[in-house]
């Protein structure tokens, strides 16, 4: 309720995570300001859920929550335009399958080569390399409802074949049975030839 009542009617997107100039935080911050003072009217808010480990500046388009519950951060999810990314550095990022999963899009870090990876092999982001394109993203995503729906539909859609429970213990049943008969063969060799 805290939350809602800091962020009221205004249209906001969210980040998840640590607040960390490591995860791209600074330079989302710089954008997203950038941003709204080229777009005032807009009266977007920029959420960030998750522990600050750095500086956030007072702004009124900055609303920070420190943790939440997980009930809190599905609600948020699914109240978001979309989700923003700006990691550089990314393995994997469960934040942007949790949104996926949520028919969501993501705007993402598009220098990090594992989120601009999975953008293009789900048609459910998009992603910027710089502030113009980073404006481009989120101009594109606030303007565009047909867009928003079909990104987080292709996200939604790739992340369920792929990241939920069933689909990760298909792939692993798949795997495990390719190399057990082997490791078995090989095992059964080393006996009768010993």
């Amino acid at each position: 309720d805290a939350l809602r009542e800091r962020i009221g009617d205004s249209q906001f997107v969210l980040y998840l995570g640590r607040i960390d100039e490591s995860k791209g935080c600074g330079t989302l911050m710089e954008y997203f300001e950038r941003y709204d003072a080229e777009f005032p009217k807009r009266k977007l808010k920029l959420v960030m859920m998750g522990k600050p480990v750095m500086a956030v500046p007072d702004h009124p388009a900055f609303v920070t929550a420190g943790f939440v519950s997980e009930a809190a951060k599905f609600h948020a999810i699914r109240a978001s335009r979309f989700m923003i990314t700006p990691s550089p550095y990314e393995s994997l990022c469960f934040a942007v399958i949790e949104a996926w999963l949520m028919h969501k899009p993501v705007l993402a870090n598009g220098n990090c080569s594992v989120l601009r990876g999975q953008c293009t092999r789900s048609n459910g982001g998009l992603w910027y390399a710089d502030y113009w394109e980073f404006r481009e993203g989120m101009n594109r995503l606030l303007t565009s409802d047909a867009l928003v729906r079909e990104l987080g539909q292709q996200g939604h859609d790739f992340a369920a074949k792929n990241y939920t429970w069933e689909a990760v213990d298909r792939k692993l049943t798949r795997i495990l049975s390719s190399v057990a008969p082997s490791a078995l063969n090989h095992a059964l060799l080393a006996a009768a030839s010993a």
